[in-house]
């Protein structure tokens, strides 16, 4: 007997290392990065920087273009949108130092949202997505996929580019390692016009 597994109403995770960023490129915006002022937060959660326009200075030009390009093929060849616009509105660096993590959260007012790395410790989780909508009967499986977890936690490397739906929660992990961990994180929202034609859900919004 055939069967077929569908996995209706998924959340998808683009994630991809960002390998044509060139070294020197990336070495130099790493110091830049590193240099910016951060907001201090209470000792056990990340910082963050005081700059929530960051891809918007010319020093970050190159990594927004990268960045846009997976944006497009993720909502273009992933999505189909192909009609509708989409803009960064919000981009800014967090930093975690040992011990430190962040609350679990997800981002409002915003579509999609990424987070691109510029400093991990890749032999440590970094990053847990929990789905809050999970089932209120709790079975343990033999074993953990897909289908069944109600959390995917993440080790990353250095130019790894994720991008997922903003609604999905998440959280940084603690940072075990000496070595302060830097990634930046960014929210993408509809630009324009969108909506279906001759409908009362057809808006014309201008992002500024």
């Amino acid at each position: 007997m055939s069967y077929s597994i569908l996995p209706f109403f998924s959340k998808p995770f683009y994630i991809k290392t960002l390998d044509s960023l060139e070294d020197n490129y990336f070495n130099k915006l790493l110091s830049v990065v590193k240099k910016q002022p951060y907001k201090k937060e209470e000792k056990i959660f990340s910082n963050v920087s005081k700059n929530y326009k960051i891809l918007e200075d010319k020093q970050f030009s190159t990594l927004k273009k990268h960045i846009l390009k997976e944006f497009d093929f993720y909502k273009n060849d992933i999505l189909k949108y192909n009609n509708t616009n989409f803009k960064i509105v919000t981009s800014w660096l967090t930093k975690a130092k040992k011990g430190q993590i962040s609350r679990l959260h997800c981002h409002t007012n915003s579509m999609f949202s990424g987070i691109f790395y510029f400093s991990v410790n890749k032999e440590q989780l970094n990053i847990s997505f929990e789905n809050l909508q999970r089932s209120s009967y709790s079975v343990e499986p033999t074993e953990y996929n897909i289908y069944n977890s109600s959390e995917q936690k993440l080790i990353v490397e250095n130019k790894t580019l994720i991008l997922f739906p903003s609604e999905v929660h998440h959280q940084i992990l603690e940072n075990i390692s000496e070595k302060d961990r830097y990634s930046l994180a960014f929210n993408v929202i509809p630009d324009g016009e969108y909506g279906p034609i001759n409908s009362d859900s057809r808006v014309n919004i201008k992002v500024l």
